[in-house]
């Protein structure tokens, strides 16, 4: 994959990748950091949702607190990668193997596939978007903004979600608090 002339200098910015285990995940992040990004890398084992509304909350506290930094949730929709073949090689059912056939006919190049996540870090787009390829069922085109379900939507959902993550880790990842302790 070649898309190091699509991304401008990156110096300075701080990035997350989710699904860094292999593919598109991985590629990007190296795209990323050989830009000079910082890239936090993280495994993606959460529903999508869950990833869209914890960063729709993030944001949003971001701009209760006061903090220039965004949060911008992306996803590829329908790529190339080697992750369905890894997923079949673990012993999956035979109907999930007829799911190859249409993945190669009608799944977009993993280039394309990471378009999304790189107008999530270098493009013109406001905090709590969501982006993803913009044609048919987000399989495959052109980024732009991606359709959010409405639970997805839900912002007593997203608090909900992040009070559990809160204690669940025992972190409270609270942008406002990380503002005043910075300010002592």
């Amino acid at each position: 994959m070649t898309v190091s002339h699509e991304v401008p200098d990156l110096t300075g910015r701080t990035i997350v990748v989710t699904g860094t285990t292999s593919g598109l995940g991985l590629a990007l992040s190296g795209a990323l950091a050989a830009a000079g990004a910082r890239v936090l890398m993280t495994v993606r084992d959460a529903a999508r949702g869950a990833n869209v509304l914890f960063s729709a909350e993030l944001d949003r506290r971001l701009r209760l607190a006061g903090d220039p930094v965004l949060s911008i949730a992306a996803h590829p929709g329908l790529t190339a990668s080697d992750l369905l073949n890894n997923a079949l090689a673990r012993g999956t059912t035979w109907k999930a193997r007829l799911l190859v056939l249409p993945d190669r006919w009608v799944a977009q190049p993993v280039a394309a596939g990471i378009r999304p996540q790189l107008l999530a870090a270098t493009g013109p787009v406001r905090g709590g978007a969501y982006l993803g390829p913009t044609g048919p069922f987000e399989i495959r085109g052109p980024a732009g903004p991606a359709r959010r379900s409405a639970a997805a939507q839900d912002p007593v959902l997203a608090r909900e979600l992040w009070q559990v993550t809160a204690t669940a880790t025992g972190v409270t990842p609270d942008p406002g608090l990380r503002s005043a302790a910075s300010h002592r």
